[in-house]
């Protein structure tokens, strides 16, 4: 079961364009005072981020990892 590299390059350039639209629909309502903290987030900025989810999103990305890895062909 395969996928043609054609459909599964449009499927990503219409994922891209569906979400870009959504951050723009973002971007358009907030308000001015959180417009320059959504945009620094955006551009890359973790000064405000904090480890307290990383601990609870660790096991979770390994479980997720390893059935994964299991579905791999070898």
């Amino acid at each position: 079961m395969g996928m043609e590299s054609s459909t599964l390059l449009l499927t990503g350039v219409i994922l891209n364009a569906f979400f870009t639209a959504v951050i723009m629909f973002f971007i358009s309502i907030v308000a001015d005072s959180r417009l320059h903290t959504m945009l620094f987030w955006l551009y890359g900025d973790l000064s405000q981020s904090r480890y307290a989810p990383l601990v609870l999103l660790t096991p979770a990305l390994i479980a997720a990892s390893l059935i994964l890895f299991s579905f791999a062909k070898n």
